[in-house]
């Protein structure tokens, strides 16, 4: 789970406390404020359903089969209090497909990774943009880190934010990226083939 706000958290907290049928064995939370309200509540439920629950920072990673997760955000001592920048970020690696996942980080987030990121963990064929294409985000110099083929834009159609900017998706059409939007494809789901990787959407009619 990238972070904690409400949006990010609902479907979580209502798998544990409405699906018994759904067994979700490890939850990985940020490495920050654990003993908080929201990091802290969820954490209980994880436990009361019999999960394991680890936290992560930047630095750590997973290894599961041909799976690799590395965690690029927040370091140890990153303090700001914005609960967005504290979003866990994520560098996948599977097969040849690169994806980087980026939670709702804003600026001060993606200065951070810039910063503190070798630039090889940046660089990636998918980009989740960060915080729904929101303008306080996916800046020039982050873009031009990550230099996506293919960005992912989580939104609800009508949303009172605004999301996505107009700004970040013409910066994204200006370096060629290709853009998916959930608010028109619903789910964006990626699948490995023997040529490389192929994108699919799932809509309800």
């Amino acid at each position: 789970m990238s972070h904690g706000d409400s949006d990010h958290i609902s479907g979580l907290k209502y798998l544990f406390e409405e699906c018994p049928e759904i067994r979700i064995w490890n939850l990985i939370l940020p490495d920050y404020d654990r003993e908080g309200e929201v990091y802290g509540e969820l954490a209980a439920l994880a436990r009361l359903r019999g999960a394991a629950v680890h936290y992560m920072r930047a630095g750590d990673s997973l290894k599961m089969g041909d799976l690799r997760l590395w965690c690029l955000h927040p370091s140890a001592d990153f303090n700001e209090r914005d609960i967005n920048e504290q979003s866990l970020v994520f560098r996948l690696e599977y097969g040849g497909l690169s994806a980087l996942f980026t939670g709702d980080i804003e600026d001060g987030g993606e200065r951070q990774i810039l910063e503190c990121t070798a630039p090889e963990l940046l660089r990636a064929d998918i980009l989740k943009a960060a915080h729904h294409g929101s303008k306080t985000s996916s800046s020039p110099a982050f873009l031009q880190a990550v230099l996506p083929e293919m960005a992912v834009l989580s939104y609800g159609e009508g949303n009172s934010y605004g999301h996505p900017s107009p700004e970040v998706v013409e910066r994204m059409e200006e370096m060629g990226t290709v853009l998916w939007r959930t608010a028109e494809c619903g789910a964006v789901i990626v699948t490995e083939t023997e040529d490389g990787w192929r994108v699919e959407r799932f809509a309800w009619e």
